[in-house]
Formats: C-alpha cells, sequence, structure tokens
C-alpha cells in the first residue's frame, strides 16, 4: 500500500501543518504590520478570527471524518480523498494559528513555569518521541501492561505523567550535551 503517492500521506500530523511553517515565516517577515492590521477594530476582528477558528475545525473534522487519510487499511490507495482531507486541514490551522496569534496580542501569559518550558521547546519537541513511544504500554495493554493496575483516565493520567517528566528530562539534558558541544566547537 506504500506506492510514492500513498507514502505521502501515511499519516496526517506531519501534512497537515508542515504549510504553517511558510505561513510562520511570512508572518515573521511582516509582523509588524501584520499586528497592526489587528489593532484596528480588534474587537471586530478577534470575533471573526474565532468564528473562522471553529468553523475550519468543524470543516476539518469533517472532512477528516469522511475522507480521511488512513484509508489503506480498508485497501483503498486513492490519493484524492487524502487531498481534500489535507486541504480542509491547511485551512483549518491556519484559522486555528490566527484565532492564537491575535488571542496572545491581548491576552498573553507570562510566568516562571510558561518561561522555563518556553526556554526548552525545541529541545521537549525533539526529545518527545522518545517518551512517547517508550511508555506507549501504559496506554496500550497489548504492549504487555497490566490494565487491571490503572483504569480508565488513570491510564492515560500515568502516561501523561510519564511522558511529561521524562521529555522534560531528556530536554533538560539535551540542551546541555548541546551547550557543552557549541562550547567546545567554538574554543577550536
Amino acid at each position: 500500500w506504500q506506492r510514492p503517492c500513498a507514502l505521502w500521506f501515511s499519516g496526517e500530523w506531519w501534512v497537515n501543518s508542515t504549510i504553517m511553517f511558510f505561513v510562520g515565516m511570512l508572518v515573521a517577515a511582516k509582523e509588524k504590520p501584520v499586528t497592526e492590521w489587528f489593532k484596528v477594530h480588534y474587537p471586530v476582528k478577534i470575533c471573526i478570527t474565532l468564528i473562522l477558528a471553529l468553523t475550519g475545525i468543524a470543516a476539518g473534522l469533517f472532512a477528516l471524518f469522511n475522507w480521511g487519510y488512513w484509508r489503506e487499511f480498508a485497501g483503498d490507495n486513492s490519493v484524492t480523498p487524502r487531498l481534500i482531507t489535507l486541504c480542509f486541514q491547511i485551512v483549518e490551522v491556519f484559522f486555528f494559528v490566527t484565532a492564537v496569534f491575535a488571542v496572545m496580542m491581548k491576552h498573553y501569559a507570562v510566568n516562571k513555569v510558561l518561561n522555563f518550558l518556553g526556554g526548552l521547546s525545541l529541545e521537549n519537541y525533539l526529545m518527545q518521541r522518545i517518551a512517547l513511544n517508550t511508555f506507549t504500554f501504559i496506554v496500550k495493554p497489548e504492549y504487555g501492561f497490566n490494565p487491571a493496575l490503572l483504569q480508565g483516565r488513570f491510564m492515560m493520567l500515568a502516561y501523561i505523567a510519564a511522558v511529561s517528566i521524562t521529555t522534560l528530562i531528556f530536554a533538560l539534558a539535551f540542551k546541555k550535551i548541546n551547550a557543552c558541544i557549541v562550547k567546545f566547537i567554538s574554543r577550536s
């Protein structure tokens, strides 16, 4: 089922938000005009943005449930339904990120915890997959965990705690190792 066209769509998360990297570069290049535009009639624009974000989420979910990406398991390798879903989800992600951007222009949370985590955002992102895969056995009994120990939401809470703590430890270690490497290279 992994012929070249289907391979591009073997999972949604790496394709439906990729366009936002490019949009983010455009916004960063024109940040001042974009923020100035939002400031004029901000209440009206934030309402419109939130309505568009909610509509985008509804449309994205509609596309996901009616067409979707994971069609190969039902024996359908066609690309068209995946492209339709992708188009809907690009619009969804665009409006969602725009709404977050607009809301954070006026309501920006600052505290020590967020500052600390913000300083580790790249490291957390890079290290999360290790912890996510390592602790899958907590929420998937077929991987060897005894579900009698924890039930329902407690299994998910245990998974979230294990992943969060492990990712944070790995991120701190990665940052420290990276700093040592950079220091070593810069001395050379």
